[in-house]
């Protein structure tokens, strides 16, 4: 809540690109963070085949919030850990 009430104090500090660039950006954390966290990995692939979700209020993108459209959310964060948990699977 805190970072969604100050949404607009930092915008002037977010790349221009970003819209293009998150998903990359996002993948490469996630890869990272699970690469260097030893415990984590096990957990992500004990979810088997389950759908995986960011139940975010406030986020449409990242999340699966309504949008202002009444939209389910993306729930991009989810798909991209079910993604890395496959890229995990065809390695074992």
């Amino acid at each position: 809540r805190l970072a969604n009430s100050r949404n607009g104090v930092y915008k002037h500090q977010i790349r221009r690109d970003w819209n293009t660039v998150k998903d990359g950006v996002m993948r490469r954390a996630l890869r990272a963070k699970f690469d260097q966290n030893p415990a984590l990995k096990p957990l992500l692939l004990g979810t088997g085949a389950a759908i995986l979700e960011e139940n975010s209020p406030y986020d449409s993108y990242w999340g699966t919030a309504t949008d202002p459209s009444g939209n389910r959310g993306m729930n991009m964060l989810g798909t991209m850990l079910e993604q890395l948990r496959v890229e995990y699977q065809e390695e074992v």
